[in-house]
């Protein structure tokens, strides 16, 4: 292939559209280089297929004698004609059709013989150009395929590089990462160091802060018991001044009756007395709150001085007024002794004959009397009738307390939740803070009265409301009541006390639950016509599954000591809705009169004469004295069984409290009833 043909293919490639950028290196694609780019091409892939190449309007791979387009002809396009020798004219060749025929004038062989010979001539010369452009267009795959082979080569270069840097840098990343998680493991150690050191200083500072408030406390309760003793000391100062008070009062007003024959003092000198009397009075009825203060009980002392002067003052003149009644009274005797001496002798004769027949008649109805009374005993063993039916006073209890009983069944939709809460503060006394109790106790008595306490808690509203709180209170303290502690025992049997100042009804509810837990103390007794089991009867008297004797007796003694402790309280109130010594003697006629149970009887005589034996005593007198003979001597003996089983050790207390009674003849008061009675 000539030069010239080289240079034209070369040319064409580069002026074609397709092809212009085939020789240059790619770029990366971009907003400047989209992928679709011309630039983006790869021209080679059409190297063979001419019919992709778009060549430009001089390029020819044949002989264009058209004079039309020597214009247009390319200077490569002329390089690569060949050279004519013999003419400067080229024939066309023309293209015969099978129907033509070829024009052959007459008489001219020869010509004919030259114009097929000069067509053969061409025809070699067009197939020595088309072997020509072959053998250019085979250089120029050759050319185009070294160069595609290096492009290719260069790629691969690159790829490797490119994946011996990605290693490189995925090596340089997870060193980088090993460190980064070095330094966070470090830093979270450190971190959990810190968090350490911070919890031990918050644990030291919180001992610290503990002690240092345990320490407060405790001074703050060492001078509130300082007070509390202090105002204790001054309290009794002023009790005792008052009796003292009152009895010169009394001595006084004896004397003034002696003396002027009248039954009552001077108007100013009543109002005196009077007024220093409330005074002290309000300030003893208010000595529970810690608001009373030293100057209050200075000021009242001084009031009783005050008192004690004017006393003093009068009970003065009143003696002189006496004596001086006296001297004349003994001088009338004298004036008149003589008189009535011969008189008096006589008088005296028949005043003795007269008292021997006194004291005859007297002898005779003691004897009379005391017949009477140990014919009762016998009969009773208590010196009092028995009392009614108890049953029928337990069912008619019952009915009364009904109301109480089904007040839950009507209440609103989600208002029980709200009550409980209301009557929560019932199950919240102190056993060592009679402040906070009595706060308690006004706080119940106001949520009792419909007033609303305490912010979102509410306040009762319906009547049926109250009966429903009532009896949740009641509830409560019988169940806190009948604990193990004594001063539980005694704290919330005070606050029953206290209620039912305000609401009587409150008597029947607690008496009712309590009865419900302990039968044994209404003397609801099975029919004992027929023998029974021991364990029959526990059940029939209220003993649950699964409890023991030891516990059943226990409960039973605790709801002994429980009534006594609230009857013995309800003795000490004046105006109190129930007859304390009377229910009490009841009680006790009842179960005397009645066969035992073991471990029921002798556990509810023990803790019940605890409670209240010292009221029945001072109520009763020589009929206590009696009951408590017929329980030494007639009831324990005759029932030795009940030595037995559980309840063993409340017979033989019960007979040691009953031995020192005869011993010593009284009965002393439990001291946690003096603490509570106010």
């Amino acid at each position: 292939m000539s030069e010239g043909t080289l240079q034209g293919v070369l040319s064409a490639l580069k002026n074609s559209s397709r092809l212009q950028h085939w020789d240059k290196p790619p770029k990366e694609f971009g907003p400047d280089n989209p992928e679709n780019s011309s630039y983006n091409r790869n021209g080679l892939k059409d190297v063979g297929d001419l019919s992709k190449i778009n060549f430009s309007r001089g390029f020819s791979f044949g002989i264009n004698d058209n004079n039309d387009g020597d214009d247009d002809r390319d200077d490569n396009n002329e390089k690569c004609k060949p050279e004519e020798t013999w003419t400067s004219t080229t024939p066309d060749i023309v293209r015969l059709e099978e129907t033509q025929e070829v024009y052959e004038p007459a008489g001219s062989d020869a010509l004919y013989i030259a114009r097929r010979a000069r067509e053969q001539y061409q025809l070699e010369l067009q197939l020595q150009e088309f072997a020509i452009e072959n053998e250019c267009r085979q250089k120029a795959k050759e050319r185009s395929k070294a160069r595609h082979d290096a492009y290719i080569s260069k790629l691969q270069e690159i790829h490797k590089q490119s994946e011996k840097e990605w290693t490189l840098l995925i090596l340089r990343r997870d060193e980088k990462l090993a460190r980064e998680e070095d330094q966070l493991r470090k830093r979270h150690q450190e971190t959990e160091q810190a968090v350490t050191q911070c919890k031990n200083e918050y644990n030291q500072y919180i001992a610290q802060r503990s002690s240092e408030l345990v320490d407060a406390c405790e001074r703050a309760q060492r001078q509130e018991a300082e007070e509390a003793n202090m105002r204790r000391l001054h309290l009794n100062n002023l009790q005792n001044s008052y009796t003292n008070f009152v009895s010169h009062v009394s001595q006084m007003r004896e004397l003034y009756k002696e003396v002027d024959g009248g039954e009552s003092l001077d108007t100013e000198t009543e109002s005196l007395l009077n007024q220093t009397v409330t005074q002290v009075e309000d300030l003893l009825n208010n000595s529970h709150t810690s608001t009373t203060t030293q100057e209050q009980f200075d000021k009242a002392q001084a009031t009783l001085q005050q008192g004690f002067i004017s006393i003093k003052e009068i009970t003065q003149a009143l003696s002189i007024k006496k004596e001086e009644k006296v001297k004349l009274e003994q001088e009338k005797a004298a004036q008149e002794a003589n008189k009535a001496k011969a008189l008096q002798q006589q008088q005296q004769q028949l005043q003795q004959q007269q008292q021997q027949q006194q004291q005859q008649q007297q002898q005779q109805q003691t004897v009379q009397s005391e017949g009477i009374e140990d014919q009762t005993l016998d009969q009773t063993g208590t010196g009092v009738e028995p009392p009614r039916d108890n049953l029928a006073r337990f069912i008619d209890l019952r009915e009364k307390v009904q109301p109480f009983l089904n007040a839950k069944d009507t209440l609103a939709r989600g208002r029980e939740m709200k009550l409980r809460q209301l009557a929560k503060p019932a199950s919240q006394l102190s056993v060592t803070d009679q402040f906070i109790n009595r706060n308690i106790l006004q706080h119940i008595l106001s949520t009792l009265a419909g007033r609303e306490v305490e912010r979102d808690k509410g306040s009762i509203s319906d009547p049926s409301e109250l009966l429903y709180v009532k009896n949740l209170m009641a509830s409560n303290i019988v169940k806190q009541g009948t604990s193990l502690n004594r001063a539980t025992t005694a704290v919330y049997s005070w606050l029953l006390v206290n209620l039912s100042l305000a609401h009587p009804d409150m008597v029947s509810l607690f008496l009712y639950n309590l009865y419900s837990e302990c039968l044994g103390l209404i003397s609801v007794l099975p029919d004992r016509s027929q023998p029974h089991s021991l364990e029959y009867l526990h059940q029939e008297l209220g003993r649950r599954d699964q409890e023991g004797e030891g516990a059943f007796s226990t409960r039973n003694g605790n709801c002994a000591y429980v009534y006594g402790l609230v009857l013995a309280l309800f003795s000490k109130k004046k105006g109190a809705p129930e007859q304390a010594p009377v229910r009490g003697w009841e009680l006790l006629a009842k179960i005397l009169s009645s066969p035992p149970i073991p471990c029921v009887t002798c556990e509810i005589i023990l803790n019940f004469l605890k409670a209240f034996g010292h009221t029945l005593q001072e109520t009763y007198g020589k009929q206590f004295v009696k009951m408590m003979m017929y329980l030494s001597r007639v009831y324990l003996p005759q029932h030795e069984q009940m030595k037995e089983g559980a309840g063993a050790p409340s017979f033989v207390m019960l007979q040691t409290l009953v031995r020192d009674f005869e011993s010593g003849r009284k009965l002393q008061q439990d001291p946690i009833i003096d603490r509570y009675k106010n």
